[in-house]
């Protein structure tokens, strides 16, 4: 194994430690609340259209 293989598997298994920390703190932050989209995005929206006035 070159010095580029070891790099390149150390970097895939930090990126696998960290998907496996975040799949762990999402399985701990309790049950899932509902999200509406649609809302979300006319809030989105409103704000964006907000700040774009304000300038």
């Amino acid at each position: 194994m070159t010095d580029k293989d070891a790099q390149c598997r150390e970097e895939h298994a930090a990126k696998v430690r960290t998907l496996e920390r975040a799949l762990i703190e999402g399985e701990q932050s309790g049950e899932p609340q509902p999200f509406d989209f649609d809302e979300f995005l006319a809030r989105k929206n409103r704000e964006w259209n907000s700040e774009r006035r304000s300038r």
